[in-house]
């Protein structure tokens, strides 16, 4: 149990998953994505341990192909016939409402693949070549597919690993997972198990290394005791075992997520075994014979890391009752000098034995998580380190009592008149401070407004059979708006509507990088060609987290294509229907995600029809009574006056935003470009 507690560290993701066995089909529709984070394919394939490319077509013959969990498991030895690339095969029922939608693949794998659907290659994550071996680029990640029909789909894939010998003696799977979910969902719950394992990081990590580093300066400063400089080799090794603990759910290469888990052994032996220490000093002083238990972690930690596998944990929770046993016993006793505070050492250990024993009971299923919670003995620790800092900062408080209450009449007297001082001089600092910021806040907006401006068309195109308009009334912080205007030598009108994140100058040169590329790309590339390669350009930069939103919309005669980034729908009022169409087009902002696909609508215009283009500053404002306008309300304000110019829809809109906001002030920039097919 624990090396499965431990393999799910190391993916780093936890699955929900829908199990099927491989007896029964496994079915896949738009209903199950939603309901599950992942649906797995769990049990056995169809496996062939030739290469053959001829085994990814369906109607290859496979009835002498062996069942076989793709994730080879260490327990179940290397496959008959293994010599480094095999296939593996499986029959997935795709219902209709899938076709022709991204599906997502969440991959977890130790080697590299192919994947094909129904005969066609549908990616590669690494290098797979026969014969050769490789580097693996990662063992976890997200990839995108398409199922083209409904019914039975055979998924086929081309697996290598040529050192599976080595993960199994590792006790590692050696194989691959697959599950399926929905694209989007996934990448957010990547992201969000990215940022919760970095917080668990920084938070075990940092705090012991921040008491650490106390600790030793405390003991150089004062080396007459011991007790500091036996406390931070303990702070370091528990900050060793929690890096190679977690640190697995970060690399992207296989073989060195082996090495931390080789390396956990040592890191836990090592922080049972110098806390142990740590506790001797304080109490009692660290008795010789603690050279034997010194060697014998040493010792366990190598063969640990030598001959991995289920009986060295079991040797290692062992060790830790022998060494904790006697070191038990010893916090139960008086200490040696006389500054008393026992308790504080009692109750951390006490603490820490209890989770750390019920941890032990976990992993044998003896006790279930609690609060899900499964490796209860790392909080069980941080409380003990706890405890121990209480215990030395208490030590250092007794030791200096007495020089304390010698100079407590001068340091009331003089903290009293130093205080008084600091206040006034902080106070005036302060003052400097909020005026200086408010001279620079002031400036910088009215450079950005001035800047964001600047960047709008000073004229609009004149296109026969099409009447413009364009507005932008910018808020009291910059928010970034902005659109744009090129017409190709084709006589085809671009429409770029745009939305930068942040405020100020950093908006500003955000909306300045993006018309350039505008200027230079718009009219020259496809849609998608062109948000993708501004994303790129926008990630070279390094800009953080500055981002833009953007609608771009192409339109010649009565044709129109359009696409967007991040931006609110597009609404069309169709004349013949008498009807305002919302067409949301899903996209990532230009800057977030690289390989990201764009999708694209058509569109054909009959004279009467009117497109509005805007950003979210009008839709997401807000009355007095906290209500945000929305996209119906303008939809119907559209449809009301179907019959105006465009230069007179954008003054009913104005008027609408200051009749509905009342006395509220305006949060963002409103933008609008209104078209209209005469």
């Amino acid at each position: 149990m624990y090396i499965k507690l431990l393999l799910i560290i190391l993916v780093g993701l936890t699955f929900t998953s829908l199990f099927a066995e491989s007896t029964q089909k496994v079915y896949l529709s738009a209903d199950s994505l939603s309901k599950y984070l992942y649906v797995t394919l769990q049990g056995d394939w169809s496996f062939n341990p030739a290469d053959n490319p001829h085994f990814a077509d369906t109607s290859f013959d496979t009835q002498d192909w062996k069942p076989l969990s793709s994730k080879l498991d260490p327990h179940k030895g290397i496959p008959e016939g293994w010599s480094g690339t095999g296939w593996f095969r499986r029959w997935v029922e795709i219902d209709s409402n899938l076709v022709g939608k991204v599906v997502g693949v969440g991959i977890w794998q130790t080697g590299i693949h192919e994947l094909y659907i129904n005969g066609i290659k549908q990616y590669s994550m690494g290098s797979v070549k026969s014969g050769e071996k490789y580097s693996s680029d990662s063992h976890s990640g997200i990839r995108a597919v398409v199922f083209d029909k409904p019914g039975s789909n055979l998924i086929a894939v081309r697996y290598s690993n040529y050192d599976l010998e080595y993960f199994q003696d590792a006790t590692f799977l050696g194989g691959f997972i697959f599950s399926f979910g929905d694209y989007h969902k996934l990448i957010k719950h990547s992201l969000d198990s990215a940022r919760t394992r970095s917080i668990y990081q920084v938070f075990f990590i940092s705090i012991p290394l921040a008491i650490a580093f106390v600790h030793l300066f405390l003991f150089l400063y004062d080396r007459r005791t011991k007790d500091n400089i036996f406390y931070v080799i303990f702070l370091l090794s528990f900050a060793l075992f929690i890096y190679t603990t977690l640190q697995r759910g970060f690399v992207e290469e296989s073989y060195f997520a082996v090495l931390l888990y080789k390396l956990t052994i040592f890191g836990l032996i090592a922080t049972i075994t110098t806390g142990c220490m740590a506790i001797y000093s304080i109490i009692r002083g660290v008795p010789r014979m603690f050279v034997w238990f010194v060697l014998a972690g040493l010792a366990l930690s190598v063969t640990g890391f030598l001959t991995p596998g289920i009986f060295i944990w079991y040797a290692s929770y062992a060790f830790i009752m022998i060494v904790s046993v006697p070191t038990g016993r010893t916090v139960w006793k008086s200490r040696k000098n006389g500054l008393g505070g026992e308790w504080i050492i009692r109750a951390g250990f006490v603490f820490m034995s209890a989770l750390g024993i019920t941890t032990m009971l976990q992993s044998f299923d003896i006790v279930p998580p609690i609060f899900g919670i499964t490796a209860l003995y790392v909080y069980g620790v941080l409380g003990f380190i706890v405890s121990m800092s209480a215990s030395l900062a208490r030590d250092f408080f007794v030791t200096n009592k007495r020089l304390e209450k010698q100079l407590a009449t001068v340091k009331e007297l003089s903290e009293k008149t130093l205080k008084q001082e600091l206040a006034a001089k902080e106070l005036e600092t302060k003052k400097k401070i909020l005026e200086a910021d408010n001279d620079r806040k002031t400036t910088e907006l009215d450079s950005a407004r001035n800047l964001q401006l600047s960047m709008l068309p000073q004229t609009l195109p004149k296109i026969e059979g099409l009447e413009i308009a364009a507005h932008m009334q910018t808020a009291t912080e910059v928010g970034g708006d902005y659109y744009d205007f090129a017409i190709a030598k084709d006589g085809t009108l671009n429409i770029a509507v745009g939305d930068a994140t942040g405020h100020g100058t950093k908006a500003g040169i955000m909306v300045a990088t993006v018309k350039s590329l505008f200027a230079a790309l718009g009219s020259n590339m496809m849609i998608r060609d062109f948000f993708s390669r501004c994303t790129e350009i926008l990630k070279d930069m390094n800009l953080g987290n500055l981002f833009m939103s953007m609608t771009l919309l192409r339109i010649k005669s009565n044709y129109v294509i359009a696409s967007a980034a991040g931006m609110p729908p597009l609404l069309i009022y169709k004349k013949n229907e008498q009807e305002v169409g919302e067409f949301i087009i899903k996209g990532m902002p230009l800057g977030a995600f690289t390989g990201y696909e764009y999708d694209e609508i058509e569109l054909e215009l009959n004279s009467g029809d009117i497109i509005l283009l805007m950003t979210d500053g009008f839709t997401e404002l807000f009355n007095e009574r906290k209500e945000m306008y929305g996209d119906k309300r303008i939809m119907e304000l559209l449809k009301a006056n179907e019959d105006k110019s465009p230069d007179e829809l954008v003054n009913v809109m104005v008027q609408a935003a200051a009749d509905w906001r009342g006395s509220i002030s305006q949060g963002d920039d409103i933008t609008f470009v209104i078209l209209k097919m005469k």
